[in-house]
């Protein structure tokens, strides 16, 4: 993706290369940070907090990689509930290996009261999945369509990818002469939007975008990747 912008969250760790999370974006990132979720003597964890430009308004996302420990990604999950429960009107995305594949484990617990129902595919051994380590929240909920794992692309890692189908705004119809054209008017409401966890692009157009060519399909990559087509 050599027009992709990008956002980093890397630490420093006792091994070769770099290590940490990136968040590519074909749309623009407007802002990011870095939010430390290291603790003690753990081994460090970061999250990205950024907001897209995407069509239809900014989306505001959050991709991490929590701790193995318990205790320790209680405390992490804390942080991410801290800065979801403080934006409560955003569209938000949250994905990451959360390392927590239990239906009452803290990460249901604290983190679908705010964004609603997580996924909970099975994602790990990438060769054999058992484990639902990696997960998905989007809200508002009732946009997120479909969910699938990727399991052509399960040589490319121990998890499996995720690929999660959600609704995003659709932007006003421009005025023309302070009127909207009725053309517009009857657009659908929604765009269709695939969000790709990892790898693995897919676009899923909707019947709307066949017909109406101001419409257009949302493809998100790893963490997430954003790009538009005209049909």
């Amino acid at each position: 993706m050599p027009d992709a912008e990008w956002a980093t969250a890397n630490v420093n760790r006792k091994i070769k290369g770099i290590y940490g999370q990136m968040l590519l974006s074909r749309f623009p990132i407007r802002e990011s940070i870095k939010v430390d979720l290291s603790v003690g003597t753990r081994e460090p964890r970061r999250a990205i907090d950024a907001v897209v430009d995407a069509p239809g308004g900014p989306t505001r996302v959050i991709c991490t990689h929590l701790g193995l420990a318990g205790p320790e990604r209680r405390f992490q999950i804390g942080v991410l509930c801290g800065l979801v429960d403080a934006d409560p009107h955003s569209d938000i995305l949250l994905m990451g290996d959360i390392n927590d594949w239990r239906r009452d484990g803290i990460a249901e617990q604290r983190l679908s009261p705010l964004l609603g129902p997580g996924t909970r595919h099975r994602t790990f051994p990438a060769a054999c999945p058992v484990l639902p380590l990696d997960r998905i929240w989007f809200r508002p909920h009732q946009r997120l369509v479909a969910t699938r794992v990727a399991r052509e692309a399960g040589l490319a890692s121990d998890h499996l990818p995720l690929v999660a189908d959600f609704l995003g705004r659709s932007p006003a119809p421009a005025l023309i002469d302070g009127h909207r054209p009725l053309a517009a008017a009857r657009t659908s409401s929604t765009w269709p939007f695939t969000l790709t966890f990892r790898q693995t692009p897919r676009i899923t157009p909707s019947l709307s975008i066949r017909k109406v060519a101001r419409s257009m399909p949302i493809e998100v990559l790893p963490y997430i990747d954003f790009s538009t087509h005209t049909p």
